[in-house]
């Protein structure tokens, strides 16, 4: 039994325990204060004999015979008793003695002023009481010189009475306790790892992780068990209802499949005898895919393309079938940006990456990439904070760095110089500006086209851009680092993350594995993996993809929501739940290899509302694997005879799961797999053309393979795909990134790109037509369109080019344009002024030219009221005071008005805020100036 609580009146405050001795085991005990001359129960306590009571002290003898413990004996109220001053309310009840983590949780409330005392500790010392029959506590025995017979016959039992009443009724079942989360909330830690290993869960976490963990499996109807079950390592997190049960073999072996030639053999069992292989009788039923063709209105079901890539012969099979099977472009997307076989590459990279705010058509509040759901994200905004960065530092000032050469970044200059990169990627060059030069001074590296639309101011780009360019808003306040290490490309990264699943519906395959940003300079976020990948050294991130395409991405330096960790759950499986969550549909199925998967991630991943099924390989330890399907190596003639095993099992009576199986398959090796998505398990027969020396000819050959590992294989390539694609023209392949962001900023610009150029070859495929640019003449059409869109892109000839409007470095600036007439339609959001509202420009004032005489045309319109029949030789009051010219809008604007024109979207609502700033202030001596 335990201590029970003890009652404290709300003006008594416990006292605190008082300080430990030094037995071991002090500090889970509190002995209080034991001294005769302190304790007021010591004062009534009878003397004994051999004992002198003055001078007695209680807690140094027990602390000298602790060690020595006796069984507990009972006593009577009559008995002479230390422990009668024991904590307990009666004397007449044995004690057991607490456990030490009772006696140190921190929640159970502190002690009263009657410290407990356990009774089995000795207290008589005197030989002379114990040869008068003081037992070692002090009490005399509970029998007397009369009770004692020594002949059993001499002893008469009373007879029983006999009774007619009925017996009396068994005590009713205990009843369970039902938990609730105010119940859970005043549970010490004990009793909460109690409640959870009662039901499977991990009790890893603070106090705090635990009562979550708790009330999630009270909330989902864990069961539980009576009493907390201690099972093998690699039962650890499952229901205490779950268990691993072997899958039966069918009696008959798999038949062999025919050969024109039977000299040819299966790829794995080249040097040793075929042996005879075996399916399971098993099979399952998985929950099905809600995806369909809905978004993909594109589909020629008629005359589809031949299909030019290897898939999973069954997935081919159920392209007839209602549901969606292969994943592709948005049909909605590509309404809204206009885009088909004869879409140019810069409409479909601008679609994921718009170059203006006009021309970014999603939402911002969806999209939410600054924070605050207002700003929308475009190239555009990344030379404004360019701009900014270099102001902040007075860039181009005297005494500071480039004094009198740093030129305002316009949006032309940042796209240029993103042409530039991506030109460099289809033929690199030692150094980028060698890309810059014209053939005259570079023969080898030099590109005329490049050195007529950048200018002779080139080398100054090129240094300012090095220095500057940045894609946040410097002004911000970057978080804490641990919250956000990526901050220098944070806005950039939540845009690709929004856009990227906008433009792709996913199919119901897709595959989950890391990709390398590659970085030669210092980064604590570099992970060294150069010995294993060939592109070396980087910085890592795990990414869902469909056959090349990028869906998702995470990250490994990126925090992880405490809400899985919290779940017992390592960083890397965190990741993979976030992304899991973002699916649109129910019954994915994902492959990924052995870094990823385990058990627990498979229940996980399957209790979520997407219902996401995994496959894989698994590592043997550490990842849940069932002891029952191990198979141990084995060498020389056995290992021949092994080749073909099979052993599996599946989980059942779990309440994450549905008929999750591991399996293990005896090749040139022992290896295991997992799945979440299989029917079956066994054997299916695969076709390929080999060379036949007895035929001379290539001939079909048909061989038995292990399904798991061949869905497996079939499908777990498409960030392969990705990555290759991506690092086919790598940019910047011969310079080096001084900056580690900048390797995150080239990563998301290069996987925009094959993302891009993946949406163009899965619409013409699945269309039907043949797509007009290969991969090489897709980046270059897009490198060459961000350097010239007006020459290089034929849609941009049809709209305005102002926004992205800059001259020549080094070149004469043109005259300057009649300013636009200002009425309500121009001013409007998407009228010929709407570039005032535009962030990224730089709206610096400069002196009028023209008229010597020059007039607020705000002031003007704002008198008429925007009214164009009104009189517009009338000058209003203030109108001529201060005025300069907007360089980027072309118009005319007194200081006044200069931050109204440029922040308020509607003027009409500021008219009369407009017509009175210079009637408040005193006019200048002429009268109308």
């Amino acid at each position: 039994m335990s201590f029970p609580p003890p009652q404290l009146n709300e003006t008594t405050p416990p006292q605190a325990p008082a300080p430990a001795n030094n037995h071991p085991s002090a500090a889970t005990m509190d002995l209080g204060d034991m001294g005769a001359a302190t304790t007021p129960a010591a004062a009534a306590m009878p003397a004994l004999p051999g004992i002198d009571m003055e001078n007695f002290d209680a807690s140094g003898a027990m602390s000298l015979l602790m060690d020595t413990p006796d069984p507990i004996v009972e006593s009577t109220p009559n008995d002479l008793s230390i422990s009668a001053i024991a904590t307990h309310d009666s004397t007449d009840s044995p004690l057991e003695r607490p456990s030490a983590v009772e006696l140190t949780s921190p929640s159970r409330p502190k002690f009263p002023s009657r410290t407990p005392e356990n009774i089995t500790r000795f207290t008589n010392f005197s030989d002379a009481a114990i040869d008068d029959e003081y037992n070692s506590e002090g009490n005399h025995c509970f029998f007397t010189d009369e009770l004692i017979v020594d002949d059993p016959d001499a002893f008469v039992e009373d007879a029983i009475e006999e009774s007619n009443q009925p017996p009396a009724p068994p005590p009713p079942p205990e009843v369970p306790v039902v938990l609730t989360e105010v119940l859970i909330q005043t549970f010490n830690v004990a009793r909460l790892k109690e409640e959870l290993k009662r039901r499977g869960r991990p009790v890893s976490g603070n106090k705090n992780a635990l009562v979550d963990r708790l009330i999630e499996a009270v909330n989902s109807n864990v069961p539980v068990a009576a009493a907390p079950v201690v099972r093998e390592a690699f039962m650890n997190n499952l229901d205490v209802t779950a268990k691993w049960k072997d899958l039966t073999l069918k009696p008959d072996p798999v038949p062999m499949p025919e050969n024109s030639d039977a000299s040819l053999r299966p790829p794995t069992e080249q040097d040793a005898p075929i042996t005879a292989k075996y399916d399971f009788v098993e099979t399952f039923d998985r929950i099905p895919f809600t995806g369909d063709t809905k978004d993909m209105g594109y589909i020629n079901k008629r005359s589809p393309r031949k299909n030019r890539h290897k898939f999973l012969p069954s997935r081919n099979l159920r392209q007839g079938i209602a549901g969606r099977v292969r994943g592709g472009p948005s049909a909605a997307f590509l309404r809204k940006h206009q885009l088909d076989e004869h879409s140019h590459p810069m409409d479909w990279f601008t679609a994921l990456m718009p170059l203006t705010e006009s021309t970014n058509l999603e939402d911002a509040a969806k999209a939410n990439v600054t924070g605050d759901g207002t700003k929308k994200f475009s190239v555009a905004n990344w030379a404004a904070y360019s701009n900014l960065k270099a102001t902040i530092v007075n860039a181009g000032e005297d005494d500071h760095i480039f004094a009198g050469k740093f030129k305002q970044f316009s949006p032309s200059d940042i796209m240029k110089m993103m042409g530039i990169m991506i030109i460099d990627g289809l033929n690199p060059s030692p150094q980028l500006t060698s890309k810059m030069k014209s053939q005259k001074d570079d023969r080898t590296h030099g590109n005329d086209f490049i050195a007529d639309a950048v200018g002779s101011g080139y080398q100054q780009l090129y240094r300012s851009f090095r220095h500057f360019f940045a894609c946040q808003d410097p002004l911000k306040i970057p978080p804490p680092k641990e919250s956000c290490p990526n901050v220098k490309v944070d806005e950039f990264f939540r845009w690709m993350r929004f856009i990227f699943k906008e433009a792709w519906v996913l199919a119901q395959e897709c595959s989950v594995d890391e990709q390398t940003c590659r970085m030669q300079g210092k980064s604590e976020y570099k992970t060294r993996c150069g010995k294993f990948k060939r592109i070396g050294d980087g910085i890592q991130a795990d990414c869902i993809a469909d056959d090349g395409y990028t869906y998702d991405f995470y990250f490994r330096n990126e925090p992880v929501r405490k809400k899985w960790t919290d779940m017992g759950m390592c960083p890397m499986h965190g990741r993979l739940m976030h992304m899991f969550e973002c699916f649109r549909d129910v019954g994915h199925r994902v492959k990924m290899d052995n870094l990823f998967v385990s058990v627990n991630l498979a229940r996980e991943a399957y209790s979520l509302k997407q219902k996401v099924l995994t496959h894989g390989v698994i590592r043997k330890s550490g990842r849940g694997v069932p002891s029952q399907v191990f198979i141990e190596p084995l060498t020389g003639k056995a290992e021949e005879r092994a080749r073909g095993t099979l052993k599996a099992a599946v989980l059942t009576g779990d309440s994450k799961s549905s008929d999750l199986v591991v399996a293990c398959c005896y090749d040139q090796k022992p290896f295991y797999m997992l799945t979440h998505s299989s029917e079956r398990v066994g054997w299916v027969v695969r076709e390929k053309k080999v060379w036949s020396s007895a035929l001379r000819k290539n001939v079909p050959f048909k061989f038995l393979r292990f399904n798991l590992s061949d869905e497996y294989n079939h499908e777990m390539n498409d960030n392969d795909i990705a990555d290759q694609l991506r690092l086919q023209y790598r940019m910047q392949r011969l310079q080096r990134n001084q900056k580690w962001w900048w390797a995150l900023w080239l990563w998301g610009l290069e996987v925009t790109l094959v993302n891009a150029y993946k949406m163009m070859t899965r619409y013409c495929e699945l269309k039907g037509v043949d797509p007009k640019y290969s991969h090489h003449d897709f980046r270059e059409k897009i490198g060459y369109g961000l350097i010239d869109p007006e020459n290089e892109w034929p849609k941009r000839k049809s709209k305005s080019p102002q926004p992205l409007s800059g001259r020549k470095r080094g070149s004469n600036p043109k005259a300057t344009t009649r300013s636009a007439k200002f009425t309500k339609n121009s001013l409007s959001r998407d009228g010929k002024l709407s570039i005032r509202l535009d962030t990224s420009q730089s709206h610096m004032p400069g002196v009028p030219e023209g008229s010597a005489s020059p007039i607020c045309q705000l002031h003007r319109w704002a008198l008429n009221n925007g009214n164009t029949k009104g009189d517009d030789n009338k000058l209003p009051s203030g109108s001529r005071h201060q005025v300069a010219r907007c360089k980027s809008c072309e118009v005319n604007l007194c200081l006044s008005c200069y931050e109204i024109f440029h922040t308020k979207a509607d003027l009409e609502a500021e008219l009369d805020t407009i017509l009175s700033v210079r009637n408040d202030r005193k006019k200048p001596g002429r009268k109308g100036v």
